[in-house]
Order: structure tokens, then C-alpha cells, then sequence
């Protein structure tokens, strides 16, 4: 197989900034998907129809200004919090460029609030009733628990709950990472889940280069940390990297793309406390790609970032098309923006096998 061509990709989940690193991430993004579904976890979050509005206005300028992915559609999210409202609610659910809801527990970026969950249930029963969408970042927000141990423990003491709860509720786990989580999805009914290319990638011992990554094998490690590859959720053991493999290759159309992609300035990620997040943007589809193609499943790519999204989400499949060629692209080391600002992408320096044509 020398190329492949699939429907234009949806990218489940990502984010594009509200400063200098909007336009980049924005250039980017749509120059390989068809939309994507922007996450709300500004300063302050994006808390209501009204804010996602004016977020999205800021949005479409410099889509309109692209040459390539000019068609792309910034699909809008809210965040939820005590104050949230059945009004508000309705008001989401009414919006025609509203996917969802996304209630964060206090254990990413901008997202330290913790919210009291006695009032979400309540929120959640408006949302079950009207038909919106739940999106989740699957993880405690409690500092007393095992970083490694927060998505695990979410499921089973939280989301299990709310599962039995709101049985009628659509929920998307997002960037889920371990084999619990896949075991979850999969057993549960209206669940889907995003997956990173990082995650399907890489595992906490490539993050620290303190053992070989199976993907890497001709590459001398070096230990030490890698801060590029430091996210959250953050990168787990060789065996829940495995079991997300076989998450996205099974058919399964529960599992589907979201590549996260979350910029950082470059002194913000190499410092002394560096921000959680992988700039995957400029190559995501080709990080995809690489990961199908080293396990010899490049066939189910396509289901998997162009049709099981848009179907979890009530959407019609692209018209447009992407094609990617067996030809190798290295990722850039840096990418200058403006005022001296620099963003570092995911991999930088590697050599991918697949590159998108033109």
C-alpha cells in the first residue's frame, strides 16, 4: 500500500487557544479534519451559550483566512459548574453549533474548581432529559490519590455511579488511557471514547527514557524526561498502551479520534513546572497513521478517525477526502510564532513513514 485516501477527519477533541497560539493551533487543525470539537477550559471557562458564542466569533476570522481547511467547523462545548442551569441547559442543547457539555474535576489545566456533585447530578438529569451530550475528562481531582491511579479510580468511584444513574445519558470518556477505561467503554451502553496519538504511542517509560518503547527499537534512549511528552492524563505502563491498540483496531465504533492537542509555549513546557499537554497538531493525522501502520492495521484507520465520531455524535460522514502516501515527513523542531513565542509539536524531529499529499 503505497497510499490511502479516507473522509476528511473529525477530530473529537482539542484545543485552540484564545491568544497567540489560537491562530497556529487553528492553521493546523483544520488543514487535516473537518472540525473538531473545541474544549472550553479557557481563564475564565467557557460557561454559557452566550461566552461559547463570543469564543466562536473569535474562531471563524482566522479560519476564513486559511487557504486550506477553510470549511472546517469549530464545534463548541460549554463547561459545567454549580451554577450551571436547566436553562442554560436547553439553551446548549437548542444551539445548532453546540455538541455538548464538558465537566472537568479539577485535574487538568484551568480546571483546579472543584464542582460539588450532588448539584451536577442535577445537572445531569437536565442533560439526560433534553439529550446532550456529556463530555468528561475521566480523572479524580484529588492530590492525596496516585497520579497513575486518577483515571482508574474515576471510573470505578465516580462515572461507574453516574452510568447507573442517568442510564439514558450519552457520555464521551475523553483521552482515555488505560485498559480499565477500554474495558468500561466497551461493557457500558451510549459511552464512546476519544484516543491521543500520544497515548497509542508512547507509555510512561518512553516519557522518562528509562526503558526501549516497542515502537522505537532502533532508537538509543537516553534516560531522562521528556517534558513534550508530559500530558494528562499522563502516559501509563506498556500494557494499557497495548490494550488501546487493540481499542482502536478492534472495529469497535466506541473508540474514535480526539488527538488533544493542547499548545504550549515552549519556556512553559521546559521549566522548572511545565505544562501538561502535546502540541500534536501539525502532523495528528500522520501520528495516527504511524501508530495503524506499525501494527499492520492501517485498513481500520479510516473508521476509526473519519466515520465513529461523527456517528457517536449524530453526524454525517465528510465529503471531502485526505489522502496520505507512504512517504516520509519530519516533524518541524519548533515553530516560530510572534513576540519571541515559540511552540514545540509533539515528536519533534521524528520521522514519520506516512505524510499528508500536498
Amino acid at each position: 500500500m503505497r497510499s490511502i485516501t479516507i473522509p476528511k477527519p473529525f477530530n473529537a477533541h482539542c484545543h485552540l487557544r484564545d491568544d497567540w497560539r489560537m491562530p497556529i493551533a487553528i492553521k493546523y487543525t483544520a488543514a487535516q479534519y473537518m472540525g473538531a470539537v473545541v474544549m472550553p477550559n479557557l481563564v475564565p471557562h467557557v460557561t454559557t451559550v452566550a461566552m461559547a458564542q463570543t469564543y466562536r466569533e473569535k474562531i471563524l476570522p482566522a479560519i476564513k483566512q486559511l487557504k486550506k481547511g477553510s470549511n472546517f467547523i469549530p464545534w463548541m462545548t460549554i463547561s459545567l459548574n454549580d451554577e450551571t442551569s436547566a436553562d442554560e441547559i436547553k439553551k446548549a442543547k437548542d444551539c445548532p453549533w453546540i455538541i455538548g457539555a464538558k465537566w472537568y474535576a479539577g485535574s487538568t489545566t484551568n480546571s483546579d474548581r472543584a464542582t460539588n456533585l450532588k448539584k451536577m447530578y442535577i445537572v445531569l438529569g437536565y442533560m439526560e432529559k433534553v439529550g446532550l451530550p456529556l463530555l468528561i475528562h475521566g480523572e479524580l481531582g484529588d492530590r492525596s490519590v496516585d497520579i497513575y491511579d486518577l483515571e482508574t479510580r474515576f471510573i470505578d468511584e465516580v462515572l461507574t455511579d453516574i452510568r447507573k444513574e442517568f442510564p439514558e445519558l450519552k457520555i464521551t470518556l475523553e483521552h482515555i488511557t488505560t485498559r480499565r477505561a477500554v474495558q468500561f467503554v466497551t461493557e457500558m451502553p451510549k459511552m464512546g471514547a476519544t484516543i491521543t496519538p500520544q497515548h497509542l504511542l508512547g507509555n510512561r517509560n518512553m516519557m522518562f527514557g528509562w526503558a526501549q518503547n516497542p515502537f522505537y527499537q532502533n532508537e538509543v534512549m537516553k534516560q531522562g524526561l521528556r517534558p513534550h511528552w508530559w500530558c494528562l492524563p499522563i502516559l501509563k505502563g506498556i500494557e494499557d498502551q497495548i490494550a488501546l491498540l487493540k481499542a482502536v483496531t478492534s472495529g469497535n465504533p466506541k473508540f474514535f479520534l480526539g488527538d488533544d492537542s493542547a499548545p504550549h509555549g515552549k519556556n512553559d513546557k521546559e521549566s522548572a513546572c511545565g505544562c501538561a499537554g502535546c502540541f500534536s497538531a501539525p502532523h495528528s493525522i500522520e501520528l495516527y497513521a504511524m501508530a495503524f501502520y506499525l501494527i499492520g492495521k492501517l485498513d481500520m484507520l479510516e473508521n476509526f478517525a473519519s466515520v465513529f465520531g461523527p456517528k457517536h455524535y449524530g453526524m454525517e460522514v465528510s465529503t471531502e477526502t485526505l489522502t496520505l502516501k507512504k512517504k516520509p515527513t519530519t516533524i518541524l523542531r519548533e515553530i516560530f510564532v510572534s513576540n519571541g513565542n515559540i511552540l514545540v509539536p509533539f515528536g519533534a524531529g521524528e520521522t514519520l513513514p506516512w505524510s499528508v499529499k500536498n
